[in-house]
């Protein structure tokens, strides 16, 4: 996972954090797909990735004109299928580490566990 794209997720979760109280409570990792605008971290949180666009740069619009998605993890500067793969794993490790889990994930199951 490029060091670049876990700080963005990072930030895009600290930013979830001051907007949305328990959103980690709200996500559904098993059906979290980042590639795709209807199950991504946004559309869990507000229908669609487009909504969850608009009302979060409306609620920064007093800080900044206007943010780029993929500077908060929520998209990507290029379209590669690998990319989305691993943004999706940052997302996944991101949840994990907020409900105080490890996360385990291949291409064929993801795994949780709890840190002792």
């Amino acid at each position: 996972m490029t060091k670049d794209m876990r700080i963005n997720v990072e930030l895009g979760a600290a930013l979830l954090d001051e907007v949305y109280s328990n959103w980690v409570g709200t996500i559904d990792t098993d059906s979290l797909e980042m590639s795709d605008s209807d199950c991504c971290v946004l559309a869990q949180l507000y229908g669609s990735y487009y909504q969850g666009n608009r009302i979060l740069n409306e609620r920064l619009s007093d800080h900044e004109e206007c943010f780029d998605m993929a500077d908060f993890g929520f998209d990507l500067y290029t379209g590669k299928d690998s990319d989305w793969s691993i943004l999706q794993d940052a997302w996944k490790e991101q949840i994990a580490q907020r409900l105080g889990k490890r996360y385990f994930g291949n291409k064929h199951h993801d795994r949780f566990q709890a840190v002792s």
